[in-house]
């Protein structure tokens, strides 16, 4: 897999060009009811900026006119700035690296994402309800001012540093866990909104099985997610419970659930059960023992899988007709030589369940082609070479592998050469 190289566009309209969706939302308003192709969407006054699943531009809101804090103040200065020339209102644009938003992003990018966006509204006093979209005015619409200044692009690492996150952060509430609830409090206003009370029981659904999801790897939001949803249809209740508009559309329904799935999924991981491991412990058993158990385990679970790959090994060299020996089951097995001559018993056993004659496995041995060349042996400083001798006399047992080997002449030890204990 060759490395991502981002496109380095000349100019930051040029990249608004570029990074947009290939097939966006857009409007003559905010509403954005309509989906055309991104080359006819940008003669909209609105459309979407980001892609579904990545965030490449931070767009901030500002109903006011806000003067340029950037040239008085720490504050990095935005791309590109899209106003309103009757109202005075304006998005200021930031160029960012990609971040991905999709179901199977990894969450900590995003919480630092929105933890970025946050401390900049803060700071430049933009809309907060706004966030980023998914909606903005148009660049280089004739309809606004579009004031280009600079084509780099942060990194959310650069946006952090400047004196505002922290100034933000050090002057936040608690967070939620760390408030006072009054059990109660909110069973007027869920009785009230079908958005509420969808929510708050969303959230009671949510709290109770993420856990069970989250067993199942990082990959398993969606499956959270569509349970969700299937809960939510059988809450969506409300025109049988009295409300006059009916029961909710399917849109809201999964605004709400992605709403409550995201933020469980981030964020929640408290449980009831404590935490035994996999193994379940007591927790009272001396430290010592629990990891002299957990360590037998371990042993017990790495030869099981040692096992696993000779068998297979000898299975398929079996039924391939090839020469059976422990250099051989060691290549096809992806393992040392050394290890699976301590797997001698294994091997034994494999070739017994198989329906393998001794006739058989004598004439693999004898007609198979020539071994290659031995490999050095492991942690070996200096290899004496051997020339390959005839072999006359072989012992064959029946579970196919060369025991006994009687060699016909013997060696010339005078023409090997000497062999030094240093370097």
């Amino acid at each position: 897999m060759g490395v991502f190289t981002p496109i380095c566009y000349p100019t930051a309209l040029s990249r608004f060009y570029g990074e947009a969706p290939f097939y966006p939302r857009c409007s003559y308003n905010k509403t954005a009811v309509f989906s055309r192709p991104r080359h006819l969407a940008f003669d909209f006054p609105y459309m979407q900026v980001n892609r579904k699943d990545l965030r490449s531009w931070l767009v901030f809101d500002l109903d006011q006119t806000c003067d340029w804090i950037w040239e008085s103040d720490s504050f990095p200065p935005p791309n590109l700035i899209v106003r309103d020339p009757n109202s005075g209102s304006s998005h200021w644009y930031y160029a960012i690296e990609p971040v991905r938003t999709g179901a199977n992003a990894r969450p900590a990018p995003m919480r630092y994402m929105r933890s970025v966006y946050k401390a900049m509204c803060n700071r430049i006093g933009a809309d907060t309800d706004y966030a980023g979209g998914p909606v903005a005015k148009t660049p280089g619409h004739p309809q606004w001012e579009t004031i280009e200044l600079h084509s780099s692009v942060y990194s959310l690492g650069e946006l952090a540093d400047y004196p505002f996150f922290d100034d933000y952060h050090a002057n936040q509430p608690p967070n939620w866990w760390t408030r006072q609830h009054k059990p109660g409090q909110d069973d007027d206003v869920q009785l009230a909104s079908r958005h509420v009370s969808l929510f708050l029981s969303l959230q009671k659904i949510a709290f109770s099985s993420v856990w069970s999801f989250r067993c199942q790897g990082i990959k398993a939001f969606p499956s959270f997610y569509n349970h969700l949803l299937s809960q939510a249809h059988g809450l969506n209740r409300f025109r049988s419970m009295g409300f006059a508009k009916g029961n909710l559309t399917h849109s809201s329904l999964k605004a709400t659930v992605k709403s409550v799935s995201r933020w469980v999924w981030d964020n929640y991981y408290a449980s009831s059960r404590p935490n035994l491991g996999v193994m379940n412990l007591d927790p009272s058993l001396p430290l010592q023992e629990r990891q002299r158990l957990s360590a037998a385990r371990t042993h017990e679970l790495r030869a099981k899988t040692t096992k696993q790959k000779i068998v297979g090994a000898v299975k398929s060299l079996t039924s391939k007709g090839a020469c059976l020996s422990f250099s051989a089951i060691a290549r096809e097995a992806g393992l040392c030589r050394q290890t699976v001559a301590k797997y001698w018993h294994t091997i034994k056993t494999a070739l017994n369940d198989i329906d393998h004659t001794p006739e058989t496995s004598s004439e693999a041995v004898c007609h198979a082609s020539p071994q290659p060349p031995a490999q050095p042996v492991n942690f070996g400083l200096h290899q004496v070479t051997t020339r390959f001798v005839q072999v006359n006399d072989e012992e064959i047992t029946s579970a196919g592998v060369v025991c006994v080997a009687r060699i016909n002449r013997e060696l010339d030890y005078r023409s090997l050469p000497k062999c030094r204990s240093g370097p």
